[in-house]
């Protein structure tokens, strides 16, 4: 007759100081030893304590606690459902910002003091280099959204992920007409991204739309008969995508008219509209790098991809458009487009006060 299993327990081996815990691996049947590394008993016993506690939740649960899963493993999991996405590249970004910091801890790790130095450590100030506060803010947000993704396919168990930082006071910045003509004419001198540089400054400055949803867009998304650009998910039509509204944009004749130039040009049209110029198979992911030097050379302060958002929404509402006009053509709720969207020129203030007079 079998000997019966008495559970975990610990033991010490020959030739070994350690105390271990010896076990029978439900899936194979086998017995196992885990060092302890400690040769203190009181330690030990601890140990196996939390051993016990563990093997009892796992049983429940597939869902382990904060401090047996590493962040590490956390954000791999989170990249890998993301990888085939436009948001995987920009996750793999703040995977390795936020692994510079937490290195090899497990989630216990994520603890209200820790998120301040983290913000400390890497935002930029006059005295260090650093990042944007918002691209901080952002990949401390990555780390959550991977968490709680990891809580939601109880892989561990669900955590009170400490207070974000606060966010940036919305920038004033917005382009004039003849300072986006100026960019988009300077986009021309780039010596590799000009053909996707100047497109997306089209298509940003004419939509208003997100990068994102932008840099993702394929040819079947336009509707030159309709005269739209559908941001919305292929296939599925999502008017959300990570939480930012998606819309159907109608198309202003200048960027129709361009647009349609390039479709035309294509002797075999590919999926995607923004591609490699030699393979139109590939993909061209950012502009961001081109957009950066371009903007250095035209001398302009604060200016980037989103800025073109900016301007759009203040130049439809300088045309009189109702707020919810805009929110139809952009997607955007009255009160956002209040509270950070949009500007006032000196030149409309100045015509607005000799209206009073």
């Amino acid at each position: 007759m079998p000997r019966q299993s008495i559970g975990p327990r610990l033991v010490r081996r020959r030739g070994k100081p350690n105390y271990y815990v010896r076990y029978i691996e439900p899936e194979t049947g086998r017995q196992k030893d885990v060092s302890t590394n400690t040769r203190d008993s009181e330690e030990a016993q601890e140990i196996l304590e939390e051993f016990l506690r563990d093997r009892r939740l796992s049983r429940s649960s597939r869902a382990l606690p904060p401090y047996r899963v590493k962040i590490a493993e956390v954000l791999d999991a989170h990249h890998a459902r993301l990888s085939k996405t436009e948001r995987g590249d920009r996750f793999l970004c703040s995977m390795q910002h936020i692994l510079e910091f937490w290195k090899d801890a497990c989630l216990d790790a994520i603890t209200p003091d820790a998120v301040l130095d983290y913000e400390t450590q890497n935002v930029r100030t006059d005295k260090k280099p650093g990042r944007a506060r918002a691209t901080v803010r952002r990949e401390l947000s990555d780390l959550r959204a991977a968490v709680k993704a990891a809580a939601v396919n109880h892989k561990v168990h669900a955590i009170v992920f400490p207070k974000l930082p606060r966010d940036g006071a919305p920038r004033e910045r917005w382009l004039r007409r003849d300072e986006f003509d100026q960019l988009f004419a300077e986009a021309a001198n780039e010596y590799r991204s000009a053909e996707p540089l100047q497109l997306f400054l089209m298509i940003a400055y004419y939509t208003g739309a997100r990068s994102g949803a932008i840099m993702g867009l394929r040819w079947s998304d336009i509707d030159f008969d309709r005269n739209v650009v559908d941001y919305r998910l292929p296939d599925r039509g999502e008017v959300t995508v990570d939480h930012k509204p998606r819309a159907i944009t109608p198309m202003a004749p200048p960027l129709r008219a361009y647009l349609l130039q390039r479709y035309k040009a294509y002797e075999t049209v590919p999926e995607f509209v923004f591609h490699q110029k030699l393979d139109h198979t590939r993909r061209v992911n950012s502009v961001v790098k081109g957009f950066r030097a371009t903007v250095e050379r035209c001398g302009f302060k604060d200016v980037t991809p989103h800025t073109l958002r900016h301007t759009r929404v203040t130049e439809l509402r300088t045309m009189g458009m109702q707020p919810h006009q805009v929110d139809a053509f952009l997607a955007m709720t009255a009160e956002t487009q209040n509270r950070v969207y949009t500007h006032a020129d000196d030149d409309d203030l100045q015509a607005m006060a000799m209206r009073i007079a």
